[in-house]
């Protein structure tokens, strides 16, 4: 995947949906026409959406679809196209039968630009979305969730808790979840602007969140309802943090 300098380039990167095409569902092999989707072709030219790490677009009266990246989108809204509500083909694990090799290519490259661009996509979009970095002197006195997931036990369970984000590539799951926390018990989880976890104690960074552009969502909060961090490491430096 590229950044995009035209729309013809992302065209030429992306699959057109056309009346009587065929997709198949690769889970189940079911075979299904998406001349359903022809129909948004008036109502939504000019537009795109996202759903399940997949873009859908209308241009110039032809309907497209292409594996999301950051990258696709900054260009579809270069070039004017604003964000609907439509069906979007192949994001259910479908893809279109003629035109299988194609897409299986576009994907694979996609989650490469993904890999190896994750961090800086996160810190872009937060920048598009007008979400900031907090100050380093508060980050300090927060736990970083590692990517390799932290064990916890309870006196009813034991589980391992990860990243919100997690698979280390930039998508529109990813998207939904950057600049947002949740509080649970006394403790705030929050995901940063370069798509990290980070755990708290005291709602007391709760404000400074919110300043920084951070928006509450429903998250799971790790650390809240008793658990005690396995890692003799990992729980020390939990237990440093202050209120």
């Amino acid at each position: 995947m590229a950044n995009y300098t035209s729309m013809q380039q992302l065209i030429e990167d992306s699959v057109q949906v056309t009346e009587g095409m065929t997709v198949v569902y690769s889970q189940s092999n079911k075979e299904e026409k998406v001349d359903y989707v022809m129909k948004s072709i008036p109502k939504f030219n000019g537009r795109y959406a996202t759903k399940n790490s997949t873009v859908a677009f209308i241009y110039d009266g032809k309907f497209f679809v292409t594996p999301y990246t950051i990258f696709v989108v900054r260009a579809l809204r270069a070039n004017g196209l604003k964000e609907e509500d439509f069906s979007v083909p192949f994001s259910k694990y479908d893809y279109p039968k003629g035109e299988r090799e194609k897409w299986e290519a576009l994907w694979d490259r996609a989650i490469r630009n993904r890999k190896d661009n994750f961090r800086t996509d996160c810190i872009a979009f937060c920048e598009q979305h007008n979400v900031d970095a907090i100050s380093e002197k508060i980050l300090n006195n927060c736990f970083e969730m590692p990517e390799e997931g932290v064990e916890v036990k309870h006196p009813y369970y034991e589980d391992c808790y990860y990243p919100i984000v997690r698979g280390n590539y930039f998508d529109c799951i990813a998207a939904e979840r950057l600049g947002t926390y949740c509080t649970n018990n006394g403790k705030v989880v929050f995901v940063y602007v370069d798509g990290r976890t980070y755990v708290t104690k005291g709602y007391k960074i709760v404000s400074e969140l919110i300043k920084a552009g951070y928006r509450e969502a429903p998250l799971f909060v790790p650390f809240s309802n008793g658990e005690e961090i396995k890692d003799e490491t990992l729980r020390k430096k939990w237990e440093s943090i202050t209120k």
